[in-house]
């Protein structure tokens, strides 16, 4: 890694404390003019940074940049596959091609930060505006045989999982796939599995997970008012969000998820009682 990039994941690390000029430029074997001009870059990419004599340097907490070095940070596994895009069609369609091309290992993942062709339920589109959700494509690759709507269920809980942990907040599940808060969709999973056309077993499954974090300023498409809402519009409250944090907490429950053969009593638990599929 350069100096920028070793700069920004401390920095990401230690979001919110002063690190020194003097202590990072030892740390990364580099000159205090080194560190400053990499600050200066930083800042002129749109990071927040404050600097104050004799304390250093400090990339405020609302921050919310997508980044490698920020979501490494926070995985659990750190050995994947981590690309980062400002822009893409789709999520799980960038990540089934490098998947097909590179073989990256579980857990690596597509993010971005905002889609122009998402896909949704049935067909459906997936409004993925710029600096409102979490977009993001996940690689599982079984060991044995897997049924894809169990793997469905399971990316559910593990997203609900993700946001209970980092903002106390419980979501809902509908028709396997949705995720809802307070009556409101907010957003929605899709999994799609490849398979060896020699052996017939899968070769590896994409899961997307498209969540609304935030309202857009131009408010949800026409087709979408009264249906679809945002975690902080639906949840009456001012959100600090981490998008980074958000990703790698996702991921990490979904690879636990995976592993485990006992989250089938927890999917049921969180269906939504107002699930129409469920009402007969």
């Amino acid at each position: 890694m350069n100096i920028q990039t070793q700069l920004l994941y401390r920095l990401e690390q230690e979001k919110g404390t002063f690190l020194s000029g003097a202590s990072l430029a030892q740390e990364l074997h580099c000159s205090r003019n080194a560190i400053w001009k990499a600050i200066q870059n930083l800042k002129s990419e749109g990071y927040q940074i404050t600097s104050v004599p004799n304390r250093g340097y400090r990339l405020l907490s609302e921050n919310d940049i997508l980044s490698p070095e920020a979501v490494l940070g926070y995985l659990d596994r750190k050995n994947v596959s981590i690309t980062i895009l400002p822009s893409v069609p789709s999520t799980s369609q960038k990540l089934k091609k490098l998947a097909l091309d590179q073989m990256p290992p579980e857990g690596s993942f597509v993010l971005a930060n905002a889609q122009t062709a998402g896909r949704g339920h049935v067909g459906h589109s997936f409004y993925s505006p710029a600096d409102c959700g979490l977009y993001i494509s996940v690689l599982l690759r079984p060991t044995s045989p897997v049924d894809i709507r169990d793997i469905l269920s399971k990316a559910s809980v593990a997203a609900c999982r993700a946001v209970e942990k980092l903002y106390g907040i419980s979501l809902l599940i509908r028709r396997s796939n949705d995720l809802y808060l307070k009556g409101m969709k907010v957003g929605g999973i899709l999994t799609e599995a490849q398979s060896d056309m020699e052996t017939g077993f899968v070769d590896f499954i994409i899961v997307g997970l498209g969540l609304n974090l935030l309202t857009p300023p131009e408010g949800y498409p026409s087709e979408l008012e009264g249906i679809a809402s945002s975690l902080t519009q639906a949840s009456g409250e001012n959100l600090s969000i981490n998008r980074s944090q958000l990703a790698a907490e996702f991921v990490n429950q979904l690879v636990k998820a995976h592993q485990d053969s006992s989250t089938a009593e927890e999917y049921l638990r969180r269906r939504d009682p107002e699930d129409p599929s469920l009402i007969k």
